[in-house]
């Protein structure tokens, strides 16, 4: 039963025998993407490719004891057995409501049933939450009975009336007079009249908290607490950090700075009178957006809404904390210390979302609220291009799901509530902004950080084809993105649509920037780069010559663009194969090397690709070239591993290109032992048909041959 105790049980447990164990794991089981994600987070700490079996496989193969926590598998959809690490190492313990999975219990009696705590154990415990004086009357235990015994015993109901009565909401002698009251409000309300016993008798103790809130409506803590209770019920209810809220806040001025300067830039430009469909189609766009009710500013919490007005930064923050200390001191969240972040109990979770009194619309209001606040802690390149903030999309991945999850199906229960309404177009959800067409790009570039490509690519779509409709292909946001979404359609193994679309972003900016312009020779050398996966070689050298020259001229040589273009180019050559081709190549990449270093830095991970084509190439053309070929892949996959991962794919395809070039140098076992450790790494985090795994077995047969 939710609310029982089994986790705080479980996790007793864990504590009070954590000598016995090298390592305690903690797992959501409460979707396949929530394993998913807890193991990734076990590769990650493992210093392993972030992926589920890779953190399997590491557990699996440890010589020392350990225990799996799988927490709130309540999904009888999901083959749990799945996601247990092989071997007889260690142990697993599964929290859950389904009965199921009493069969996967293997160690006698196999399961235990929780129903609540005992009835002593359950007195003592409401009095201890309620912060009573000791020693307690005999007349506070019979209450402490009565009220535990109406709550079912239930440990988080329990917790959640010793808060109501430590914070003085109400007392022992009063408490299940208010708990009864909104119990019976509760079950005449058409929304949670179909709840449970059990919802009602939790999700009351829960209103009884929520309404002193609303009572104390204005106090200023009081007020941001509701609104960020109401955001927390949106996102995943682990790890909120503090940072979502203050980022939000923050960022609306850092952007504000870079758009003041991208004017700048475009004032330096050479002039050129727009033609009038250039003039006609942002004004069109913004007409647009205005008629179909899209020039609405975006739902934000007054926190923020204020912090960005005043611009006192500082009083705000202190907002934040406050808000966020409110909902701890009523037990509605708690705060995590190991990693500075936010949790909610799941039944809290779902109460929020459900609570009564909240209709749909509101409940649509709140979830694009908190999907404006994700949004708004995200920067888009080319601010927020740093390590640190690669981390943080990665640890907004599970929010920006839940918070998608939630719209989509607060959506479709909107849209089947107003099909007979004659405007369909007006429908919550389907009206255009700049604010939505923002939070997809900036939810597509968490999901393509992360490698969910599939997720990425409806986002990118919906915004070019806005950008398409209403500025036209010509402009540069348009461009930009339409860049953007043939990359996810290469990825998703889509290359002749990937390539439509970087011949289209070419030939727009040659018609409109003129041949001479930068993007224009960024534009051919994508297009090349594009036609070098594809094979076609020739009609590829042709576009980044005419792009290195380009960019050179109006650049200069030691630019980050014209020394990518340069790199590029040496791979085409390298694909003709004449000697003089060869040597080319190595001379383009000997130059994008020593440029890169200077200007990007050894560390970037830009210049590890041209280093790894430098190093490949002196493998082919053997002395003297060769000389510096291994240190600069010790480089490469050092960078790697400390930026990547150990098992990140691009670690592994440097390890390949080390044994490559230990092959050339005659150390064919240290080549052929590097093979086979790091193909069955391979194997376990990719695919069968991976390109990466053919390759690999490519280069062991090359050195076995």
């Amino acid at each position: 039963m939710s609310g029982s105790g089994k986790t705080h049980f479980c996790c007793k447990f864990a504590e009070d025998n954590r000598n016995r164990f090298w390592g305690v794991f903690w797992v959501d089981g409460s979707s396949v993407e929530m394993i998913e994600k807890g193991l990734v987070d076990i590769a990650r700490l493992a210093g392993r490719d972030p992926n589920p079996n890779a953190a399997l496989h590491w557990i699996s193969t440890s010589k020392r004891r350990w225990l799996l926590l799988i927490d709130n598998a309540d999904n009888a959809d999901i083959t749990l057995e799945d996601y247990f690490p092989k071997g007889e190492g260690g142990h697993i313990l599964v929290t859950t409501i389904n009965p199921g999975f009493k069969i996967l219990g293997n160690i006698e009696p196999r399961y235990y049933n929780f129903s609540g705590l005992q009835f002593d154990e359950a007195s003592r415990f409401l009095l201890k939450a309620s912060d009573l004086p000791t020693p307690w009357e005999s007349s506070w235990e019979n209450l402490a009975s009565n009220i535990t015994k109406a709550l079912g015993f239930l440990a988080l109901a329990i917790i959640s009336a010793g808060t109501a009565i430590r914070n003085r909401l109400c007392s022992l002698q009063t408490y299940l007079d208010w708990h009864e009251r909104i119990g019976a409000r509760m079950r005449k309300h058409k929304r949670t009249g179909s709840a449970t016993k059990f919802e009602h008798v939790v999700w009351a103790s829960f209103e009884i908290c929520y309404q002193h809130l609303e009572g104390r409506r204005d106090q200023l803590e009081a007020s941001d607490a509701i609104e960020m209770l109401h955001i927390f019920a949106f996102l995943y209810r682990e790890d909120i950090s503090r940072d979502i809220f203050i980022k939000a806040l923050k960022n609306a001025q850092v952007e504000a700075e870079q758009q003041g300067k991208d004017m700048l830039d475009e004032l330096s430009q050479p002039d050129r009178r727009p033609t009038l469909k250039e003039w006609l189609q942002p004004r069109i766009a913004s007409l647009a957006t205005m008629v179909l009710g899209g020039n609405a500013p975006a739902p934000l919490p007054s926190i923020i809404r204020d912090g960005r007005e005043v611009k006192k930064l500082e009083l705000s923050e202190d907002r934040i904390r406050l808000a966020l200390n409110e909902l701890v001191q009523m037990s509605l969240i708690s705060y995590n210390e190991t990693n500075d972040t936010y949790n909610m109990h799941p039944v809290v979770h779902a109460w929020a979302r459900q609570r009564p009194r909240i209709s749909l619309a509101e409940q649509a209001l709140w979830a694009d609220m908190a999907a404006q606040v994700l949004s708004a802690s995200i920067l888009l390149p080319p601010l927020g291009s740093t390590a640190s903030d690669e981390l943080y999309h990665a640890q907004l991945l599970t929010h920006v799901d839940h918070v998608q999850t939630c719209r989509e199906t607060i959506a479709t229960q909107l849209a089947e509530g107003t099909r007979s309404i004659w405007v369909p177009w007006l429908r919550v959800g389907s009206r255009i902004n700049a604010d939505r067409l923002r939070m997809h790009a900036r939810f597509s570039l968490v999901y393509i950080q992360c490698g969910h490509f599939e997720k990425a690519e409806p986002l990118l779509g919906s915004i070019v084809d806005f950008l398409h409709r209403y500025l036209g292909p010509e402009h540069k946001r348009t461009r930009v993105a339409t860049e953007h979404l043939s990359v996810e359609y290469w990825e998703l193994g889509r290359p002749a649509e990937a390539l439509k679309m970087r011949q289209d972003v070419a030939n727009t900016c040659e018609m409109h920037l003129g041949r001479g312009h930068p993007d224009t020779m960024v534009a051919w050398n994508k297009l090349g780069k594009t036609l070098w996966q594809q094979g076609k070689f020739t009609e590829a050298k042709k576009w980044q010559l005419e792009a290195v020259n380009g960019l050179t001229k109006c650049l200069g040589r030691k630019h980050p663009r014209t020394l990518e273009a340069i790199d590029d180019l040496g791979r085409t050559i390298g694909k003709f194969w004449r000697e003089s081709d060869l040597n080319e190549a190595f001379k383009l990449f000997s130059e994008a090397v020593d440029g890169m270093e200077e200007v990007l830095g050894p560390q970037n991970l830009t210049t590890t690709f041209a280093k790894e084509n430098l190093a490949r190439m002196s493998a082919l053309l053997g002395e003297p070239y060769i000389e510096r070929a291994l240190q600069h892949m010790d480089e490469v996959i050092e960078t790697r591993k400390e930026r990547m991962g150990k098992e990140a794919g691009w670690t592994l395809m440097g390890m390949a290109h080390k044994a490559v070039v230990l092959c050339a140098l005659g150390q064919t076992e240290e080549a052929e032992r590097i093979m086979r450790s790091i193909i069955p790494i391979a194997k376990r985090n990719f695919e069968a048909d991976h390109i990466g795994i053919l390759f690999g077995r490519q280069v062991l047969a090359t050195i076995l041959n």
